[in-house]
């Protein structure tokens, strides 16, 4: 079939994909995350789901990333107080 994708590519397609979608997720997170850092905030949080990518990049960047649902409506919150880590 003509313009079908072999699976190498619609694997390729797709990891590109995700990588725009998650730089573009992020970029958004990121100007939040200034915004609280100036208003003097630890912590950012929001309606809806975060990518799997998102999650995983700012995890392994120390922030603390907590989603759920309520009400059947999904949230998230990402915070970097780090003063209230354990030791």
């Amino acid at each position: 079939m003509e313009n079908f994708p072999t699976a190498e590519e619609a694997f390729i397609e797709t990891n590109r994909n995700i990588e725009y979608g998650v730089s573009q997720q992020l970029q958004k997170l990121r100007t939040q995350i200034k915004q609280a850092i100036y208003d003097q905030k630890f912590s950012i949080n929001g309606e809806g789901m975060l990518d799997t990518g998102v999650i995983y990049w700012l995890r392994k960047n120390n922030y603390k990333v907590t989603t759920g649902s309520q009400y059947n409506q999904l949230y998230w919150i990402i915070d970097w107080d780090l003063s209230k880590e354990t030791k």
